[in-house]
């Protein structure tokens, strides 16, 4: 492996790790602490200082590495959307001020980082689907909003955010690797190596629930990443990515969303409401343990993710992936009400609230972890 590659696993892994050993010591004292809710049933307050932990050791290594302008307004962005999940795990943010700075990232990513979204591909069968001006700029900012946002909300169980964001991270890195893009296949191992540190403490090893979340500091920061770098390298004159093939890359989390949307809509609820009706949910409340609903969800995600590796290198399967995505979507909104726990009893059991768990989702500070924390 070069050794420029492997510096960028190595060196943000570290300081990753240094990082959540010293933060999780203080997230008392700055606020930083999820405590359990009707919604979030963890036991104890367990430290949110994954995000921040992520994004630093990130920053730092890839200026150091990478300094050019193009990589100062990434960081620099990210450091925006970060910001804002830190205020929002603090504070509990309302929906329109989330939408409100997480759109403003999306107008930096265009007019900063010089980035838009102006084809999709042969997506329907009829050639290069394109377009410009206003339309892409918007397109643009409307998909990295969608994107941080399906991360952010499928962020809800140990391990598993972390997980599907790494292999995605992961696949990206092989795709510029492969069409000769070294400087961001080895950005994209930086942010990979500095998952790795995190899993060590999110995932359930030996029995032990997850000793710190990422919050919404980081799956909104890991969000915004997977939309730069959709958008990076799929657009150009010559992209190493398939537009299409990028959505099969983000797989598991842009399923979700769309059929969790939908769903609510159709329900006469708001889609951006809280809730406990995405694919973890409903196979945590099915019976299932954390560790084999998160080995399905990966498992399916890493299908999703070579699926979409084979249609890139073979760009003449881009109108029938495109459709298979569309009949997927279709087929698990149509097909959840049977194969989930939805309208049965053990699921209304479910969601009646629990006495001793405050329905308010509002963060403790200034208070103390504990050790036993549980997350589903």
């Amino acid at each position: 492996m070069n050794p420029n590659a492997v510096l960028s696993l190595v060196l943000p892994f570290f300081i990753c790790a240094t990082l959540i050993m010293v933060l999780r010591k203080h997230a008392g004292s700055i606020g930083l602490l999820d405590r359990p809710c009707q919604r979030k049933q963890h036991k104890g307050l367990v430290p949110l200082v994954g995000g921040i932990a992520i994004w630093t050791a990130f920053a730092i290594s890839t200026l150091l590495m990478f300094f050019d302008w193009s990589t100062l307004a990434m960081v620099s962005i990210g450091l925006l959307v970060m910001a804002l999940g830190v205020l929002d795990d603090v504070h509990e943010l309302g929906t329109r001020k989330r939408f409100l700075v997480q759109i403003l990232a999306g107008v930096a990513m265009v007019y900063l980082g010089q980035l838009q979204i102006n084809q999709l591909g042969n997506a329907f069968g009829g050639g290069i689907v394109q377009f410009s001006g206003a339309f892409a700029i918007l397109f643009t900012i409307f998909s990295t909003v969608g994107v941080i946002n399906a991360l952010n909300m499928i962020d809800g169980m140990d391990g598993l955010a972390g997980s599907i964001a790494s292999i995605s991270f992961l696949a990206l890195a092989a795709v510029a690797y492969a069409g000769g893009d070294m400087v961001s296949a080895q950005i994209l191992l930086t942010i990979v190596g500095s998952l790795a540190a995190f899993l060590l403490f999110n995932l359930r090893v030996a029995g032990h629930a997850a000793r710190i979340f990422m919050g919404d500091a980081g799956s909104m920061f890991l969000g915004f990443l997977l939309a730069w770098f959709f958008v990076a390298l799929s657009q150009g004159e010559s992209p190493v990515l398939s537009a299409v093939s990028a959505g099969w890359i983000f797989g598991l989390p842009l399923l979700d969303i769309s059929v969790v949307m939908v769903r609510r809509v159709m329900a006469g609820r708001s889609p951006f409401a809280a809730g406990r009706d995405h694919l973890h949910h409903l196979l945590l409340d099915r019976g299932l343990s954390v560790n084999s609903t998160l080995a399905i969800i990966v498992a399916a995600h890493a299908m999703f993710v070579v699926i979409g590796l084979i249609g890139n290198h073979n760009r003449a399967l881009e109108p029938g992936l495109f459709w298979l995505f569309i009949g997927l979507v279709v087929a698990h909104l149509l097909l959840s009400n049977h194969y989930t726990s939805i309208g049965t009893d053990a699921r209304r059991q479910a969601a009646r609230p629990n006495p001793r768990v405050p329905e308010d989702c509002t963060h403790l500070s200034h208070a103390q972890p504990s050790h036993k924390s549980k997350r589903i």
